[in-house]
């Protein structure tokens, strides 16, 4: 990946982990995927899952369509939903009850970067 793609998709993933720990809909934030475990290529997208609230409740679709200027927004089979920007950057997003964090340590443990996984948690939670 060229330096300069590298800061493009470094300043989207910044700007997309402070929209998420802003929306206090969601509790807690994971990124997953090559740009964490900092392998990211010219070919990497953006990976995130997050867990709400009580109460809450957020189209995966919908957050993205307000947060990117998407060419296509997709569902996934899994029930995520995927935006493909302009260059055909990815950028997935996972919304899920928080009664379901647990299955964070299930995750596969490859690569596993804690500290540049969690993209946002609210105290208390």
């Amino acid at each position: 990946m060229t330096e300069g793609a590298l800061d493009e998709l470094r300043r989207l993933d910044d700007r997309l982990r402070a929209a998420l720990r802003a929306d206090a809909r969601f509790s807690h934030v994971a990124a997953y995927g090559s740009v964490p475990q900092g392998r990211a290529d010219r070919f990497s997208d953006l990976e995130f899952w997050a867990f709400l609230t009580p109460g809450a409740a957020v189209d995966a679709a919908d957050w993205l369509r307000g947060h990117l200027d998407p060419l296509l927004v997709l569902t996934t089979e899994f029930g995520g939903a995927v935006a493909v920007l302009p260059g055909l950057r990815r950028v997935e997003l996972h919304v899920a009850p928080a009664a379901r964090l647990p299955e964070v340590e299930t995750w596969t443990p490859q690569h596993v970067r804690p500290e540049a996984m969690c993209a946002g948690m609210r105290t208390g939670s």
